[in-house]
C-alpha cells in the first residue's frame, strides 16, 4: 500500500455546516449521493463520487449522468455506482471509463460484500482497496431524523413532497428537494452505526488508520480527532487509482485466467497433510472391498454401500478444500458471507455483532417499565407468530 496517502470521506451530516471546503481542496476526497447540489453552488468537487443506495441512485440518475459527462471539467475521476443505476443511465454514460460497477467489483473483492452495506461505510472499504492508508471521516454523524418535515411514505421508500426549510439530516438545507426519493435511514436499528462497526476490523487488519473528526458522531468504531489537529499532516495524494480488478462499466470483468490454471493453483493450495490423508483414503477405497470380502465374507450390497459412502465422504472433503484453494488462488480468499476480511477476524466480527445485540437488548429493557405489566399480562406468553 502506498505510504502516506490520505482520503477524506466527506459525509453529508449537519456537523459540516459552515465548514470551509477550501481546507481540503488539495486532499483526495470522496463525496456522496446528493451533495453534488452543494458542489455546483460552491465550485468545490471531490476526486471520487459514490452512490450505493439503490433508491437514491435512480432518483438522481439524470443529475448523476450530467455529473459524469462534465467530470473532466470539475475533476471527478471515478464514479462508484450500483448496477441498477448504471443500466438506467444513457448509453454514452454507461460506457464511460470513469464509471465503476460496484456489483461487478464485489466478485473480485468479496470484502465489499460486508453487511450492512451503506454508501458511507463502503467508501472506507473502497478507499482501502484503492491504496489509501489513512482515512479521515468528516460529516459522518449517523444521528438521522427518520422522517423529515415534508416527506411522505411512498411504498417502502420516502419521497420529499415539500422541501423542508431546514433539513436536520444534512449540512445544507438544499440537499433534498421536492420529488427526491430515498430509503428510510435506519430500517433496522442502528443500521448505519453497525455498518461502520462491521468494516472496522478489515481496515484495522490491513493497516489503514481511520480518524473520526466529528467528536459528537455516533460512529464509535474509530479514534476521534479534531480536524484542526491533523489537517496539516494529511499526507500525499494517491498518484492514480490502482485497485486490482477495478471493473469499469464499459469493459467486461476478467476475474479468472482459465479453469485449468485455477485447478492447478488450487492443487498447490491444499495443505500437505491433507494431501496425504486424501491419498490414504483413495488407497483405502481400492483395498477395502477385498478386505471386507476376505475377513467378513460380506455380501455384495454391503460392499457397494460401504464403498459408496467412503467415496462420497472423500469427494465432499476434497471438494471443500478445492473450493477454498480456488478462492485463495484467484484472490477471492474471503467468503462473501463473512463479516470480516480474513478467517482470523471471524471471532472479532461475531463478538462485535453480539455486543450490538446486547446493547439493543439493554436499551429495550430500559424502555420497558415493569410497573406497566400486570400479573395477568400476556407479555410473558406472547402469541405465536
Amino acid at each position: 500500500m502506498t505510504s502516506g496517502t490520505t482520503l477524506v470521506i466527506v459525509g453529508n451530516g449537519p456537523s459540516l455546516r459552515g465548514f470551509d471546503f477550501a481546507r481540503i481542496a488539495n486532499v483526495d476526497c470522496i463525496g456522496m449521493n446528493a451533495a453534488y447540489r452543494f458542489w455546483h453552488e460552491t465550485g468545490w468537487y471531490p476526486r471520487y463520487y459514490i452512490c450505493l443506495d439503490l433508491v437514491v441512485g435512480l432518483s438522481h440518475k439524470d443529475a448523476i449522468a450530467d455529473l459524469i459527462r462534465t467530470s473532466k471539467s470539475h475533476g471527478i475521476e471515478l464514479f462508484f455506482l450500483r448496477r441498477n443505476l448504471i443500466q438506467a443511465l444513457p448509453e454514452d454514460v454507461q460506457t464511460s471509463e470513469s464509471v465503476v460497477d460496484f456489483d461487478a467489483w464485489v466478485k473480485n473483492a468479496p470484502v465489499l460484500a460486508i453487511n450492512p452495506l451503506t454508501t458511507g461505510s463502503h467508501s472506507a472499504l473502497i478507499g482501502a482497496l484503492l491504496g489509501y492508508d489513512r482515512l479521515i471521516l468528516l460529516g459522518i454523524d449517523c444521528d438521522y431524523v427518520e422522517q423529515v418535515s415534508g416527506a411522505k411514505l411512498d411504498g417502502r421508500a420516502l419521497e420529499i413532497a415539500t422541501a423542508p426549510e431546514s433539513n436536520p439530516n444534512y449540512f445544507f438545507d438544499g440537499y433534498q428537494v421536492a420529488g427526491d426519493r430515498y430509503n428510510v435511514p435506519n430500517p433496522q436499528p442502528d443500521l448505519h452505526i453497525r455498518s461502520w462497526r462491521a468494516v472496522a476490523p478489515y481496515l484495522k487488519d490491513t493497516g489503514v488508520r481511520v480518524w473520526n473528526c466529528n467528536p459528537v458522531s455516533l460512529v464509535d468504531a474509530f479514534d476521534f480527532r479534531r480536524f484542526e489537529d491533523i489537517e496539516n499532516t494529511l499526507g500525499e495524494r494517491l498518484p492514480r487509482p490502482a485497485a486490482p480488478g477495478l471493473p469499469h462499466a464499459g469493459k467486461a470483468v476478467q476475474s479468472h485466467v482459465g479453469v485449468a490454471a485455477d485447478l492447478r493453483r488450487a492443487g498447490h493450495g491444499l495443505r500437505p497433510w491433507k494431501r496425504v490423508v486424501a491419498a490414504g483414503m483413495g488407497l483405502l477405497l481400492l483395498v477395502l472391498p477385498f478386505v471386507l470380502s476376505v475377513v467378513f465374507s460380506a455380501p455384495a450390497w454391503a460392499l457397494v454401500t460401504a464403498n459408496t459412502f467412503l467415496v462420497l465422504v472423500l469427494l465432499a472433503g476434497l471438494g471443500f478444500e478445492l473450493r477454498r484453494a480456488v478462492r485463495l488462488a484467484t484472490g477471492n480468499g474471503n467468503d462473501i458471507r463473512d463479516e470480516g476480511a480474513t478467517p482470523d477476524m471471524r471471532a472479532s466480527a461475531a463478538f462485535s455483532k453480539a455486543s450490538v445485540l446486547a446493547k439493543e437488548l439493554r436499551s429495550l429493557e430500559e424502555r420497558l417499565d415493569p410497573r406497566d405489566i400486570g400479573e395477568d399480562s400476556d407479555v410473558r406468553h406472547p402469541p405465536a407468530k
